[in-house]
């Protein structure tokens, strides 16, 4: 028997739990963070409300090995995931709406396929691209947020810190709310259905440059670019 069995020895793995959860729920806890074989360990975790395992009648929460240090949706419940910094001893999950669900499960796939690769990294810079190169702001990000929370989703009503065009927010809810927006504009360019809010307002050179994008890698995008983004210099139609 190895170190990392001896360090999370009495404990049952979850299904898909990563080492080092794992390994804080033994009994050396966090002082296996001296060692090598976790260094995970030493930075805040994510956690399902429906990922657990009972022991000696108490639940535990634990984290899974595929999801990504930036997920914000179970790959395995279709549940956000939130950020802790030590494991919890409880978690509940609100009664979500089979609509919302229907999202969740639809945004952690799309995720799971890797984003839609370049495409969905040019959404989402031009999301996160600043309105005013004076301000370290975005307000296509703010009014998209704005209308997720309006229909309940669980992201404050505005990011958190100014967006600076960091493609990974600080704060869990932000990167939900971020990741939401980019897979609803990816789609309303896809299908040209639109999202459920007006087109977001972009700097002109920012539009240009998405379009030079959209022109090279799916063309037939150009047609639905309208309605998803707009010249802020110009007044909505």
């Amino acid at each position: 028997m190895n170190a990392e069995y001896w360090a999370a020895l009495g404990s049952r793995r979850g299904a898909g739990e990563s080492l080092g959860s794992w390994l804080r729920a033994g009994p050396l806890g966090a002082q296996v963070v001296d060692e090598p074989i976790a260094p995970e360990l030493e930075v805040p975790q994510l956690y399902c409300p429906a990922c657990r395992v009972e022991e000696a009648g108490r639940r535990r929460w634990y984290t899974r090995e595929e999801w990504p240090t930036d997920g914000v949706v179970c790959t395995t419940h279709a549940l956000p995931l939130l950020l802790c910094n030590a494991p919890p001893t409880r978690l509940r999950s609100r009664h979500w709406s089979p609509i919302l669900r229907g999202e969740f499960r639809a945004l952690g796939e799309w995720i799971q396929q890797g984003s839609a690769g370049e495409l969905g990294r040019a959404i989402a810079r031009a999301t996160c691209a600043r309105s005013d190169p004076r301000v370290a702001y975005s307000r296509a990000w703010a009014e998209a947020q704005w209308h997720l929370w309006a229909i309940e989703w669980p992201v404050p009503a505005a990011p958190r810190l100014p967006a600076s065009g960091n493609l990974v927010p600080l704060h869990q809810r932000d990167r939900l709310a971020l990741s939401a927006i980019v897979h609803r504009l990816y789609l309303a360019l896809e299908t040209g259905q639109g999202t459920l809010w007006p087109a977001l307002p972009i700097r002109p050179r920012v539009l240009r440059w998405l379009e030079g994008r959209i022109r090279l890698l799916r063309p037939s995008w150009r047609l639905h670019l309208g309605r998803c983004f707009r010249d802020i210099t110009k007044p909505p139609r």
